[in-house]
């Protein structure tokens, strides 16, 4: 074999010069231009996802900074630069451009890459080379588009894409779910930006007596809960109904009795706590919002006048007297209750009692403050207690209940209060404790969802902080009738006492027995698709009552809101 020693091969045309049957033996020499093999993501590609912030880039070789250059980030359309990476000389590179080895890696942090847009990265002739000093040829060639693949949903009974000036996009798109059906994923939740969702229980009925009665729990709040992990697919969505508030004519149909004796079935129907909402399912299993409990039933329950008994002062087979505060997503509120020989308090194991010299019975409370659903799974707040008022009826007493348990906020409590004007303080009054609060959503605003025909009676009661879940404020009544001096402002007031939560809980009954120098309102029902509890307490039925139904009949108890669903995520637009 002959050796061949040159300093330079050149071919004579200045073209390339050809070893027709290849070469052989020690490469440790040879030195090329570093030339890049691998792209993520990869070239071409055309469905990036606009809030993609790394890149890298794999070489033939290792590499280096070396020399002076700047890598760019262009937008094909106008050349305008999403973002630039400075190389100074000597080496050293600006924020986000690092080098391991052959791989060259962009970190990005100009925020998302427009929709349905195409980029190319530009990079220079000088600021990288390989481990001989080689320059990286200057090239543009790499080149992707966003956004083919959008990720969206179809579903509900309102959506709409909307311009939203906080998302990353300009635009966000709304679905909510005011009745059940069937939400469909394009895309896993992670492929979306700016994601949120959140669902509530219906909430729970009003408890009712006609004097007095807790309000009823808000249905449960559960909102983003494994929002990062909903794969693409179709999720059953259940909207829960408000629970029924109490009513004295379950027939419908015949006017109720008004005199005894009173049969079992002409007993007024009770209140009931909310319907739960559900989502899924989901990779952790169906998502369950539950319904609010129940308010407080107690002392004369579904009273509708004097004349109006039990149905039987010696059967007391069924403890229906007095009922508690129900658990719920949110608790029911608990009542005050008066004992008599024939109602004995061995039925409710809560029921306390104290003598009442003036009529020879017992008052008392029966206590029945509402739970909140356990920890870790906090949907809501428990509803509030009553408590004794050992003052007769006809003396100047107080009856009331507490207020249902919000999503935000626990039930309010009886407390102390004295009366108004120079009568001076008087232990024996006392002030109920109003619904709980409901819990804000700031990324579901009145003011957008009114956009889109959602009812306004919903976007203007959830207010520009998007507020759901109020619990219901409990009944009220007053009893000033004896013991009090007359004249103006002398009464008990209600103080806010009987009013249900921001958010959806609808008022308790407040009144006093004459005279009567202080408002007096009916109670509410819980606003529909809040999840807002029931208020406790009388309100005329009907066909053309404060609360209308179909047949005659009274309410003593109204009932809570249905729940709702609501999802939002940016779009790219109509």
């Amino acid at each position: 074999m002959s050796d061949l020693r040159v300093n330079r091969v050149r071919s004579l045309s200045g073209g390339t010069v050809e070893f027709v049957d290849g070469v052989s033996g020690n490469a440790d020499g040879l030195r090329f231009a570093p030339k890049i093999v691998q792209y993520s993501p990869l070239a071409l590609s055309t469905d990036v996802q606009v809030s993609t912030s790394q890149f890298q880039f794999t070489f033939d070789q290792p590499i280096k900074f070396y020399g002076t250059g700047t890598i760019q980030i262009i937008k094909s359309s106008d050349s305008s630069v999403y973002e630039s990476f400075a190389i100074t000389n000597g080496g050293t590179a600006g924020v986000g451009v690092t080098i391991a080895s052959n791989v060259l890696q962009l970190d990005t942090s100009a925020g998302n890459f427009e929709f349905f847009t195409n980029y190319h990265i530009s990079f220079p002739g000088a600021g990288i080379a390989g481990t001989y000093n080689d320059p990286l040829a200057a090239q543009d060639g790499y080149t992707f588009r966003t956004g083919v693949t959008v990720f969206d949903v179809q579903g509900g009974d309102y959506e709409q894409v909307i311009v939203s000036p906080t998302s990353p996009t300009g635009y966000h798109k709304y679905h909510v779910f005011t009745s059940s059906g069937i939400a469909t994923f394009s895309g896993p939740s992670t492929a979306a930006d700016d994601f949120a969702y959140f669902i509530i229980g219906g909430g729970g009925g009003g408890g009712g007596t006609y004097y007095s009665g807790g309000g009823g729990g808000a249905g449960g709040y559960i909102k983003n809960y494994n929002s990062n992990n909903l794969p693409a697919g179709s999720y059953t969505v259940t909207i829960g109904a408000g629970g029924p508030g109490t009513f004295n004519n379950p027939g419908g149909t015949t006017a109720p009795p008004t005199s005894p004796p009173n049969t079992p079935g002409t007993w007024p129907v009770q209140a009931s706590p909310g319907q739960n909402s559900s989502f899924g399912p989901t990779p952790v299993g169906t998502i369950v919002a539950y319904g609010g409990g129940r308010g407080g039933l107690g002392r004369e329950f579904g009273y509708p006048s004097p004349s109006y008994q039990r149905p039987s002062q010696q059967n007391q087979s069924t403890p229906t007297y007095h009922q508690a505060g129900q658990p719920g997503g949110s608790g029911g509120g608990g009542t005050y209750g008066v004992s008599s020989p024939w109602s004995p308090p061995s039925y409710n194991p809560g029921y306390a009692t104290s003598p009442n010299p003036n009529s020879g019975n017992f008052a008392g409370i029966f206590a029945g403050q509402g739970v909140s659903y356990p920890s870790p799974n906090q949907q809501g707040y428990p509803g509030g207690t009553t408590s004794v008022n050992p003052s007769p009826r006809w003396g100047g007493s107080t009856y009331m209940g507490g207020g249902g348990g919000g999503a935000g906020g626990s039930g309010g409590t009886v407390t102390n209060s004295p009366p108004q004007g120079p009568a001076g303080p008087n232990p024996n009054h006392k002030a109920g404790g109003g619904g709980g609060s409901g819990k804000p959503n700031p990324e579901f605003p009145g003011t957008q969802l009114a956009l889109m025909s959602v009812p306004l009676t919903l976007t203007n009661e959830m207010g520009p902080g998007g507020v759901v879940g109020g619990g219901g404020g409990p009944a009220v009544y007053a009893d000033a009738s004896a013991s009090w001096p007359q004249g103006p402002n002398q009464y008990w007031t209600p103080n806010n006492s009987a009013r249900g939560g921001n958010g959806g809980g609808g008022d308790g009954a407040y009144q006093t027995n004459p005279p009567n120098p202080n408002p007096t309102f009916m109670a509410q029902a819980g606003f529909e698709n809040t999840g807002g509890g029931g208020g406790g307490g009388y309100t005329p039925g009907g066909p053309t009552g404060d609360l209308q139904t179909p047949g005659p009949g009274q309410w003593y108890g109204v009932p809570g809101g249905s729940g709702v669903m609501m999802i939002r995520y940016a779009h790219p637009g109509a």
